[in-house]
C-alpha cells in the first residue's frame, strides 16, 4: 500500500510542477503582451508606419506563439500523467 501511495504522491508533484510551470509561462506571456501594448502606444503618432510590421512586436508575437506551444505542451505532460 506504501508503495502505491508514494507512486502517487510522486505523480500529484509531477503533475503540481507542471502546472505551475504553466502558470509561469502564462504570466510572462502577459509580461510580452504589456511590451507590445508599449510599443504601440509609443507607435501611435506614427501612422504611416505598420505596427505589424515592427521588429519588436514581431518579435513579442513570435515569442508568444513560442509560448503559447510551450503552455499546450505542458498541459499535455500533466494530463498525460495525472491519466496514468
Amino acid at each position: 500500500f506504501s508503495s502505491m501511495f508514494s507512486e502517487r504522491l510522486k505523480i500529484e508533484l509531477s503533475v503540481m510542477k507542471l502546472l505551475y510551470e504553466s502558470d509561469c509561462l502564462e504570466k510572462k506571456k502577459d509580461d510580452i503582451m504589456k511590451t507590445i501594448g508599449k510599443r504601440i502606444w509609443e507607435l501611435k503618432g506614427q501612422p504611416e508606419r505598420n505596427i505589424l510590421k515592427d521588429t519588436i512586436i514581431m518579435d513579442a508575437l513570435g515569442e508568444i506563439e513560442r509560448i503559447n506551444s510551450d503552455i499546450d505542451a505542458t498541459k499535455n505532460k500533466a494530463s498525460d500523467i495525472s491519466g496514468s
